[in-house]
């Protein structure tokens, strides 16, 4: 499913460089994690084992009971994508499973879950409205316990960098997330111009209703990609096939160089 907005076309083209279609022949990995489309079943249970583990076991987000096979989804899934990060070389999860997840919801036929959070009388706000359809929602963003703290701000911007890819190929416009004010002043700190839309809400603790388009969060990334230290990934994200079958192909960005530069 598509969403309805027209994208910038410089936006767009950016987008296409950031998948990787530049024509360079592809470099070998020196970058320790990528972001994979869970596309179909295998790396879907792999999602929804992980988010068990967090949510529910970690957490208690979710009553355990409610998810006797240790897999946490939810009546929005069927209309969601669903991603996981974890390091290239599949060989690896052996060894090293995947480290963290997340979700974008489409906003039809069910509204959005954060619709149902803040609008819980049926009034739309902030344009969660579900006859809006070039809208998506950043959901059930996670990582494992060892993926947290140094490695965390490249995890999160590789999700976020994923997300962004798929809004830009998909025609969606905006994106909206709901966020613990810390994840939110993180993110603005490395130049993402989140806004804040309705006022916090006390949803497994104080959440900020934020949404940013899907234009301002692409510029946002490249400033953020400056940041930080190291390569990353030339492409936002694999299919879960090209991940297994070429796990050596994916090229990286070096430190300091965004698909902006790598274009010209």
């Amino acid at each position: 499913m598509q969403g309805g907005g027209s994208p910038d076309l410089r936006s767009a083209d950016d987008a296409l460089l950031a998948l990787g279609r530049t024509g360079e022949p592809d470099a070998m990995n020196n970058f320790t994690h990528q972001v994979v489309l869970a596309d179909c079943a295998a790396p879907r249970r792999d999602h929804f084992r992980l988010r068990h583990q967090v949510f529910c076991q970690e957490y208690r987000f979710e009553p355990p009971e409610q998810h006797p096979e240790g897999l946490e989804r939810d009546a929005h899934d069927t209309q969601s994508v669903h991603f996981l990060v974890g390091p290239p070389d599949p060989a690896s999860r052996v060894a090293t499973p995947w480290v963290g997840a997340m979700r974008l919801v489409r906003p039809a036929p069910l509204a959005l879950p954060m619709k149902g959070v803040l609008c819980p009388d049926g009034v739309a706000a902030g344009g969660l409205d579900g006859r809006h359809r070039s809208i998506l929602e950043v959901s059930r963003l996670l990582l494992r316990p060892e993926a947290r703290g140094g490695r965390s701000p490249v995890m999160i911007y590789l999700l976020c960098r994923a997300a962004w890819a798929y809004a830009m190929q998909h025609g969606f416009e905006e994106l909206y997330f709901m966020v613990t004010p810390a994840l939110a002043r993180f993110v603005r700190g490395q130049g993402l111009p989140l806004q804040v839309f309705a006022p916090p809400v006390d949803h497994r603790g104080v959440r900020l209703p934020c949404r940013v388009s899907t234009t301002d969060l692409g510029a946002g990334l490249r400033v953020w990609r400056g940041r930080l230290p190291g390569p990353v990934p030339a492409t936002p994200y694999l299919s879960y096939a090209e991940h297994v079958a070429r796990p050596e192909a994916a090229g990286f960005l070096g430190a300091g160089e965004s698909w902006a530069v790598r274009m010209a």
